[in-house]
């Protein structure tokens, strides 16, 4: 929780979603923008309720938080067609491909 609010209290934005009991069923969040630029990150939603479009939901209240604070570009990176399918389905677009290098 610190790590949250140290990340909302430095611009950035943070969604959580919370069953009737109060229990935490998923969330994700944006690092605060760099020159109207941040980064959508960390989507989750725990086993029990997946496939309901929560995700979807995470990943959109993100991304409006954002831009209605300002920022003009938001960038995310898929751990795969699953999560690919959830952004698409928020209207992410693939802009490019990242290359990873490594030296030794």
């Amino acid at each position: 929780m610190a790590r949250l609010r140290r990340q909302q209290d430095a611009g950035g934005v943070v969604v959580t979603a919370v069953t009737e009991d109060g229990g935490c069923a998923g969330g994700g969040g944006a690092a605060a923008p760099v020159g109207a630029v941040s980064e959508v990150a960390g989507i989750a939603v725990r086993a029990p309720h997946r496939r309901r479009g929560l995700a979807s939901a995470i990943t959109a209240d993100v991304t409006r938080r954002l831009f209605h604070a300002g920022t003009e570009v938001a960038w995310l990176e898929a751990g795969g067609e699953d999560s690919w399918r959830v952004y698409q389905r928020v209207g992410y677009r693939p802009g490019g491909q990242r290359l990873y290098i490594a030296m030794d």
